[in-house]
């Protein structure tokens, strides 16, 4: 067969491409200089289009190029596979799979498909950059010439194999991020389960540990060879701690003259030279319970000065020795200080303000290289939920237009539930919120937030994401308000 030049080839497809609607032309040919093949047809279209050549040699591609083309110029040009071997190396597919185009009529299909499909991937990419809409392949062909076939490929709507294309380039994405999440992941935990060094050197001062999750804090702590200076609020809290080995101070968090004396206590302790790793800002209280209406500014202001106040107060205090060490602040907080629950208003007051502390000095606190953390619980069983006394105190103190509009049988039926909540949702293992406190207190990389238990999470979950509405159902279900726990004064 006789060969045409590279000037007839030229003219016989400009002729041929005189048409621009067209987007994509695919040319197979003998001629070598694949670079120049498409540099020469890009002149010929105005629009930006791409350009594939495959050069055969028998029934064996030994070369092939994409380009897109645009004024006269290639942006994306390459040359790959000189035999069929590395050719089907190269496929994306990890081998050469045989797509039937739709409307195609041309002398070597087979070897079209090979082309167009190996490089589809790279084509799919062209076309969003050329603002290609995909659609279907209507490819027809321009003419026959000796050693040449050429096909142009126009797209419309609801191409399959595109959308194969696509759908296998999102996948390889989607198996490419899931295997780098969890990388990422792996690395996470890894770096998160990472211990600081000398730990032995460390002092740390945790407050409420007469009980709970202070008593308990400071016992692991002291275990682990850090230095536990422990507050308590009452002298046998802190004989108990003296007799562990651990520094014991009695402390009143609501007391600025006990405060101070705190401060003078833990210089003693660690020395004037040396500043104080961490402050757990563990003390609080929830002695106030019931309807809003039944309470006053001063039920109020009792929890806001141990819970808020408290924690407020002796980090103010002792900041400038974790400023020092450049140490941490650790900040007992409470799920309920993201959404709030009824009938404990000012326990949910308290820690909102907490959170709100906390995060802004977490920030403030920074660029001094001080680290702020916020332990968020779920619902656990400690002596802070023992909430019987106070509800009946707090209803025996109300006036008696008040206790006539709720009733004796709300007060009763409302303890009832609160009992059934506490069995059915406390959980009596505190080592969640211990191990949170430890890993806040002794880890090399902390998290910021640690949001303790299933039900923290859940319910901090719906308050971010959903309506409020949701919410509010899930804590009627929680608390299982049902017809009878109603005031009188509704009922009737």
């Amino acid at each position: 067969m006789e060969e045409k030049s590279m000037n007839d080839l030229c003219i016989h497809f400009r002729r041929a491409t005189s048409q621009d609607e067209y987007d994509v032309l695919a040319l197979g040919s003998y001629y070598q200089g694949l670079d120049s093949i498409s540099y020469e047809f890009g002149k010929l279209i105005k629009n930006p289009f791409t350009v594939c050549t495959v050069c055969l040699s028998g029934d064996k591609i030994v070369a092939f190029d994409c380009a897109i083309v645009s004024k006269c110029q290639t942006f994306v040009s390459y040359c790959h596979a000189r035999t069929h071997e590395n050719f089907r190396k190269f496929g994306i597919f990890g081998s050469l799979r045989r797509f039937t185009m739709l409307n195609v009529r041309m002398k070597y299909q087979n070897i079209a498909e090979i082309g167009f499909i190996t490089q589809s991937v790279d084509l799919w990419e062209n076309l969003i950059k050329t603002k290609k809409k995909p659609g279907r392949i209507q490819a027809i062909i321009i003419d026959k010439i000796p050693h040449c076939i050429a096909v142009k490929m126009q797209f419309s709507d609801h191409c399959a194999i595109v959308e194969k294309i696509a759908k296998f380039k999102s996948n390889e994405n989607m198996i490419f991020k899931i295997i780098l999440i969890i990388i990422l992941v792996g690395l996470l935990k890894f770096a998160r389960s990472l211990v600081i060094s000398n730990l032995k050197d460390k002092w740390v001062l945790i407050t409420g540990c007469d009980r709970g999750f202070g008593k308990i804090t400071a016992l692991q702590l002291n275990d682990m060879n850090v230095g536990v200076i422990g507050c308590c609020l009452t002298k046998e809290g802190a004989d108990f701690l003296n007799n562990k080995g651990i520094k014991a101070i009695c402390l009143d968090v609501t007391n600025e003259e006990s405060i101070n004396n705190c401060f003078e206590d833990v210089v003693k302790i660690i020395g004037e030279d040396k500043g104080l790793w961490a402050i757990i800002n563990n003390a609080g209280i929830a002695t106030v319970c019931g309807p809003t209406e039944w309470l006053n500014g001063d039920d109020f202001r009792k929890l806001f000065e141990v819970n808020t106040l408290g924690v407020i107060n002796m980090t103010i205090k002792l900041l400038p020795l974790i400023k020092k060490a450049k140490g941490r602040v650790v900040n007992m907080a409470s799920m309920l200080g993201r959404c709030g629950q009824p009938y404990v208003g000012p326990y949910v007051v308290s820690k909102f303000a907490v959170e709100g502390f906390t995060d802004s000095l977490r920030r403030e606190m920074a660029i001094w290289n001080v680290s702020v953390h916020t332990i968020e619980p779920g619902y656990f069983l400690t002596n802070i939920v023992d909430f019987e006394k106070y509800a009946y105190k707090q209803f025996n103190i109300q006036p008696k237009e008040m206790q006539e509009m709720y009733g004796r049988d709300f007060l009763e039926d409302w303890i009832q539930s609160g009992r059934q909540f506490i069995k059915d949702n406390c959980k009596s293992d505190l080592s969640p919120v211990i191990n949170a406190y430890v890993h806040a207190t002794t880890a090399k990389f902390p998290k910021s937030r640690y949001v303790v238990g299933g039900d923290a999470k859940f319910l901090t979950f719906l308050a971010s994401h959903l309506p409020d509405f949701v919410l509010d159902a899930v804590y009627e279900k929680i608390l299982k308000r049902d017809g009878r726990i109603k005031p009188k004064a509704v009922r009737e």
